[in-house]
């Protein structure tokens, strides 16, 4: 089962709970919109994402409010959207040029000997990547016509 990252809609008037699963609870439980992304493919646009300005939960220690809590939770407000709309729309692009069957660049991986390593290939079909971040760039929409949040949990 691959490793998803969600991605939440989350009404501005909400008041989520101060406890971290019941701050989890209540994202998914108010999240007017979820989007899921695959992990590989979060992976191939980390270093653009890194790009976007984000905030911290109450709950997140080392986060540096940029681009994404890999493994935790990731607020993107008003302030943040536009840029990250940006980038996902450069991808989007990019990928909507591409073949039906797409095959990125993976991470590394050692063989049994230092000489064998090699980069993972990760096959994806280009229509559901385009969904994906056709989804993700509407919930942005709805963002920057309400004030909403997008939360994102990370794997």
């Amino acid at each position: 089962m691959p490793l998803i990252h969600d991605f939440y809609l989350v009404p501005k008037d909400v008041t989520l709970k101060n406890d971290i699963i019941g701050y989890m609870d209540s994202i998914i439980e108010f999240g007017v919109a979820h989007v899921k992304i695959q992990d590989e493919l979060i992976l191939y646009m980390n270093d653009t994402i890194s790009w976007v300005p984000s905030k911290r939960t109450p709950f997140t220690k080392g986060f540096n409010e940029m681009g994404l809590d890999y493994y935790g939770i990731t607020i993107f407000d008003e302030n943040s959207t536009t840029i990250l709309k940006d980038v996902l729309l450069g991808w989007r692009m990019i990928f909507a040029s591409a073949p039906k069957v797409l095959i990125l660049t993976g991470m590394y991986v050692e063989g049994d000997h230092e000489e064998d390593g090699e980069y993972e290939k990760i096959t994806f079909n280009q229509d559901e990547v385009l969904q994906q971040l056709d989804a993700l760039i509407a919930l942005i929409v709805e963002v920057e016509k309400h004030s909403h949040k997008i939360y994102h949990i990370g794997i």
